[in-house]
């Protein structure tokens, strides 16, 4: 990996969500990737079990 994309939240669902679909259209996944830390937060989890890792 080239560049990482660290992004914590907590109890902030929508804005996790934005963030996530702008850069799913903006970044190369073969040279940049993205991490998530979510602060075990109910609403969180559920786009936790829907994202491919």
């Amino acid at each position: 990996m080239e560049f990482s994309y660290l992004i914590v939240t907590h109890n902030r669902t929508d804005d996790l969500n934005k963030t996530l679909s702008v850069l799913k259209q903006t970044i190369d996944l073969k040279i940049e990737e993205v991490l998530v830390y979510i602060d075990a937060c109910p609403e969180t989890e559920i786009l936790k079990k829907n994202s491919n890792g």
